[in-house]
């Protein structure tokens, strides 16, 4: 943790002070006490959090990802609560289940755990941040495990955020990027962009050399995601679970669909704003590139 802390959150600091705590001093993760900037109310609130978490019932008889009785999930058992509903699950199921659902692109605060109740009705929560903090990271034996999940996105997300600006700063590879992604909305619409993204049947999801270089190919199909993954191994984990529904009867479509499968993967990756399309500057790069993209076509079929 203090690595990942003065890695990716410190390195811009001139200074910053760590804080040791004696080893038979009381931790103040299990014994809150008032800080500088803390009230004392604050901290009785959230020592009372804290015991709470420790004998709330929970509200499901099945752990949703094994389907065991949550009385015989015994120590792999943990509770979660958002203070209203507590579902109690198996360790190792929560932790391939965020892992899933971070390939999917969703942002740890926002995945949603659910299960049902005792009378068979839905149940569900946020695993938000003040979830992860009070149930997930802290308070039983294998919250080692899950703080370095944790480290381990929220790394992914820094390396993001610093490879997305100098994308964005790149002018001419992302402008051909939003063109493709351009190509990728209109496929069925506009038989020229269904030409370009079809030009090419060995490109990788239709990323050719009808829009970029060689290096700009695999540049972006190795480009990180804020879930840890490459944009490549995205698009396949997204594809998979296509695939997946469709063999187990949850869909009939497993084809890949331009617009709806590839087109808003590439816009949430790259990081291009919906209504892109309307913009003066992508209209004027937009023309400039058809018009050269027909001039290759002609070159191309007089050779």
């Amino acid at each position: 943790m203090l690595s990942f802390v003065t890695t990716h959150y410190s390195a811009g600091a001139a200074y910053f002070d760590v804080v040791f705590r004696a080893v038979d001093s009381t931790s103040p993760n299990t014994t809150p006490h008032v800080s500088r900037n803390a009230s004392e109310t604050d901290a009785l609130s959230l020592a009372q959090d804290l015991r709470r978490l420790t004998i709330a019932a929970s509200d499901n008889p099945v752990d949703p990802f094994t389907m065991t009785p949550v009385e015989e999930l015994d120590q792999d058992g943990l509770n979660i609560t958002d203070g209203k509903t507590t579902i109690r699950v198996d360790v190792d199921g929560l932790l391939a289940f965020v892992k899933i659902e971070a390939k999917k692109g969703t942002a740890l605060s926002r995945i949603a755990l659910k299960s049902f109740d005792s009378e068979g009705q839905p149940i569900s929560i946020v695993l938000s941040t003040d979830v992860w903090v009070k149930c997930l990271c802290r308070g039983h034996k294998r919250s080692n495990e899950i703080v370095a999940l944790v480290i381990e996105m929220c790394t992914a997300l820094k390396e993001y955020e610093a490879a997305l600006p100098a994308l964005h700063a790149n002018k001419q590879l992302f402008a051909k990027t939003k063109i493709y992604l351009n190509d990728l909305l209109t496929f069925r619409s506009d038989p020229d962009a269904r030409d370009r993204l079809e030009s090419d049947p060995a490109a990788t999801y239709y990323l050719s050399s009808a829009y970029f270089s060689t290096s700009e190919v695999d540049f972006l199909l190795a480009f990180p995601t804020n879930s840890g993954l490459s944009f490549q191994q995205c698009v396949q984990a997204a594809m998979a679970e296509k695939v997946s529904a469709s063999s187990e009867g949850r869909s009939k479509d497993y084809h890949v669909c331009t617009s709806h499968d590839l087109a808003p993967l590439v816009r949430d990756v790259f990081g291009i704003r919906k209504g892109f399309q309307e913009e003066k500057a992508f209209k004027e790069s937009l023309t400039s590139f058809r018009k050269e993209w027909k001039k290759r076509a002609k070159r191309s079929s007089a050779a």
